[in-house]
């Protein structure tokens, strides 16, 4: 635990995190909750990113006939843009030769 590290309170006094955590323990347990909920949703992205390079995988190194290329398709369209967000997928899309097909579905 880095007990150098320097925060704030509301009122700008210096404190060190066990000093704020005891000074305000309503803003640690939302901070642990906000952090809980953060982790969650990069391990449903880390599931959807392995489960997309698993099929991808499949497909283009195995030549795995189980899954279709559409199939392929619809998983890396839906992996992309929730580990991307959505901007910045768009964003790639664009500089993508041919992906406006993907944008109408």
């Amino acid at each position: 635990m880095n007990l150098e590290k320097v925060y704030h309170d509301v009122d700008g006094n210096e404190l060190n995190i066990l000093q704020l955590v005891k000074k305000d323990p309503e803003w640690a347990a939302n901070v642990l909750q906000h952090y809980e909920c953060c982790v969650e949703n990069l391990e449903y992205k880390k599931e959807r990113l392995l489960e997309a390079l698993q099929s991808a995988f499949k497909k283009h190194v195995c030549n795995d006939d189980s899954i279709g290329w559409d199939e392929l398709s619809d998983i890396m369209s839906c992996a992309l843009p929730e580990a991307m967000g959505d901007p910045e997928y768009c964003e790639f899309l664009e500089g993508i030769d041919g992906a406006e097909r993907w944008e109408k579905r």
